[in-house]
């Protein structure tokens, strides 16, 4: 009783959000990307989560509510990944590897591959993925570029979480650990794109556009869960949104190298939606170029950018630039091939998939343009 008074707003706000969100609906998400394997390619697209938390750091309502028993296990994560119809997975609880030594991390119920990662950090978090050992925590810039060097020593990668959070920001209030050199990916959709208002994932892509591709710096855009409690996963949680990655096969080696190459796009977890974005530059028609990828062109020879989309229909579909919205255009069938044909005048171009004109449903990585004389 003394427990239901002391937090029961609490209680009320989060039984108020499950039945808003839940109204929403579930969307169950299809698998089969076969139809948009890029040309000449080997490879699968495969759908995870990049960022997960358990009880072996601070995963669970006992975070808010000590009293209640742990309640985010290891298996529970899993379980939803898989019902989820995830290919991988990283959880990443803050500052250890205890987790790696679950035995339901090593010998998960059913197959869906478990990369070892964690979350570093103290004044900023950042998620680092394929590592053996725990990153030493240092709560400095210098202290994030050696997170960066000792990550990369172990052959994992190592992505800036939730960059524009008000509390743990990479950029707000005069920080500048985002300058540090070599980091491999960015968060820039944590959570719901609305619910997860902390995350403030929108001022997350202007960030990534600003300082990174505007200023010719490849750097990954991914999308994270970042999920915490077991019982926001009735509308929420692992999966929302999803990271989809194109890759040789599905192996921690080659999902790594997928997010490296910068093959990946993120959708909202509740859509069923599938894309491929290419580019061809010499008009053989191959579309040869994938997103991630760089295309060397001349500015006065138009290129050719193909969307190609499935499950779609009533979204709509915008080019982007560091100039901005260029192009957009309706989907009007359930799978459509969308056309965008310009002199490459930016350095940049990626595509958002957008519901109702202005919800996110899904954002591409860039492909790059470097001019040619």
């Amino acid at each position: 009783m003394p427990l239901i008074r002391r937090h029961g707003l609490s209680l009320v706000l989060f039984a108020s959000s499950l039945l808003f969100f839940g109204y929403l609906g579930w969307e169950r998400k299809e698998t089969g990307f076969s139809e948009l394997i890029p040309n000449g390619r080997s490879g699968e697209w495969y759908q995870g989560d990049t960022h997960c938390h358990t009880d072996h750091s601070d995963g669970g309502l006992q975070r808010f509510f000590p009293l209640l028993p742990a309640d985010m296990m290891v298996k529970s994560q899993i379980r939803t990944a898989l019902r989820r119809k995830l290919d991988f997975l990283m959880i990443t609880d803050h500052r250890t590897l205890s987790h790696t030594y679950d035995p339901d991390f090593v010998r998960p119920e059913r197959e869906i591959l478990i990369i070892p990662s964690e979350e570093w950090g103290i004044d900023v978090h950042a998620t680092v993925w394929g590592i053996q050992d725990e990153i030493e925590n240092v709560a400095n810039v210098e202290g994030s570029q050696w997170a960066v060097q000792l990550a990369h020593a172990q052959g994992g990668l190592i992505a800036m979480a939730h960059p524009a959070r008000r509390r743990k920001s990479w950029f707000l209030r005069g920080k500048e650990h985002y300058k540090v050199e070599g980091m491999d990916a960015i968060e820039i959709w944590s959570g719901g794109w609305f619910g997860h208002f902390l995350s403030n994932n929108a001022e997350a892509v202007r960030f990534w556009e600003r300082e990174f591709l505007n200023k010719g710096k490849k750097i990954v855009g991914i999308g994270a869960s970042d999920s915490h409690v077991a019982q926001a996963n009735v509308v929420g949680g692992v999966g929302y949104p999803t990271t989809v990655v194109f890759a040789s096969g599905l192996t921690q080696g080659e999902i790594l190298d997928g997010i490296r190459k910068g093959h990946v796009y993120v959708k909202s977890g509740r859509t069923p939606l599938a894309l491929s974005f290419e580019a061809d530059a010499d008009g053989d028609g191959r579309y040869e170029t994938l997103m991630g990828e760089e295309i060397q062109a001349s500015p006065s020879i138009p290129i050719d950018f193909r969307i190609r989309l499935r499950r779609a229909r009533g979204m709509k579909a915008r080019l982007i630039s560091q100039k901005g919205v260029l192009a957009a255009e309706k989907i009007t069938h359930r799978d459509q091939i969308l056309h965008f044909r310009l002199k490459p005048a930016d350095s940049w171009y990626r595509i958002e998939v957008l519901r109702f004109g202005r919800i996110t449903e899904a954002l591409t990585n860039p492909i790059y343009i470097r001019r040619q004389n």
